[in-house]
Order: structure tokens, then sequence, then C-alpha cells
């Protein structure tokens, strides 16, 4: 699985084009993307270090390898746009995020990697999570996660069936993501065979 998803990164850096590269996944692997902080957010807002419990980068699932695949086709191959990738709910979700007057064709997205959650049954609340990507984001800039949760199912079309959650991520001061993941949403990771995140930026 990581064998294929470092060839397509591989192939998206062979073709030299810029705009079809940043409109896609750059990185795919645990060796870039990293998860530095994990906490529990409290009632009060504050935050505490997760106890008993983990969210990480982990190898790409099959589900998400297939996923990687589909984006080439549709975004380096076909010519579209990163965010026309995703059910016309899951772009107006980003629209309302983003605000009405925002382009969702500018997004590119750098990132698409596979996320493992341990220990749910000692989660209380919600998660702060903080990333490290290969991609360095700045500040005042509009970013976005977009998780695809897979219940290992697929669809008449032999695809994976996969539902997609829009959350906000706060760019920090050294171009690190912070992303505050719900309880509900954490709950339905903890159900999902396979969990996919996407980072869509400016």
């Amino acid at each position: 699985m990581k064998k294929m998803a470092m060839a397509l990164a591989a192939a998206l850096m062979v073709l030299g084009v810029s705009t079809a590269f940043a409109a896609t996944p750059s990185k795919t692997t645990t060796d870039v993307t990293h998860v530095q902080k994990v906490e529990a957010v409290k009632e009060d807002g504050t935050v505490a270090a997760a106890d008993g419990w983990n969210l990480e980068v982990t190898e790409d699932a099959d589900e998400v390898t297939s996923e990687i695949a589909k984006i080439y086709a549709h975004v380096v191959t076909a010519g579209n746009s990163a965010v026309s990738y995703f059910p016309t709910e899951t772009q107006e979700a980003l629209a309302e995020l983003f605000g009405k007057d925002f382009d969702l064709k500018t997004l590119s997205m750098n990132e698409f990697v596979t996320l493992k959650l341990t220990g749910f049954e000692k989660v209380t609340g919600d998660a702060k999570v903080v990333f490290t990507f290969t991609t360095k984001y700045e500040v005042g800039k509009k970013v976005a996660v977009v998780l695809g949760l897979y219940n290992g199912e697929r669809d008449a079309k032999g695809q994976y069936v996969v539902d997609w959650k829009v959350l906000e991520a706060e760019v920090l001061e050294n171009g690190d993501l912070s992303v505050i993941f719900p309880l509900d949403v954490l709950a339905q990771m903890n159900d999902a065979v396979a969990v996919s995140m996407a980072v869509l930026g400016e």
C-alpha cells in the first residue's frame, strides 16, 4: 500500500506541471506527516494531554489507496479542480466554512493520509490534534480538512463507500495545522473500518 502511494506521489512530481501538482496530494505516507500533539478538550475550553487514547497517521488502508488513485485520475488526468472531486454536500460545507465569495476551485489538496484512532472508550470529549506536514501552511490562509469515513462496503460500481466530513483547521505560527475533532466525529471514526484525511488550502 505504501509503495503504491509513493508511486503516485512520484508520478505527480514527474509531471512537472505546478498547477496539477498543487491540486493533488503531494505526499501520502507517514514518512512526511506526523501527529505532533493530541489533547483532550475540556468543558471549559482548556486542554489536557490525551489519557489512554491516541490519534495517529498510519500506513494507507486499501480504501485510502484506492481513493488516491481516483483523485489522481480526476484531477491530474482529467484536469478537474481538487474540490470538484468531492460530492455537492461536501463542497457546500466548505463554502459555508470559507464564505460564499471564496472560489473553492482555487483550493489545493496537498495531503491525503490514513488516520487511526485507538482507545476511543476513554475519550470523553472533543480532541485537539496538531499535524506536521512537508507543506508548511501560511497563517491567514484558508485551510480545512476533509475526513473520509469508510464502512468497508462497495457501491454498485465496485467503489468503496465513503462519508465525507469537513472540519476547520487552524494554521499555527510554525506552519503546522491544528484541528478540532468533535466527539461525535471521533465516534464515527471509531466505527469506521478506515479513515482518510485530505487537507485543502489556498
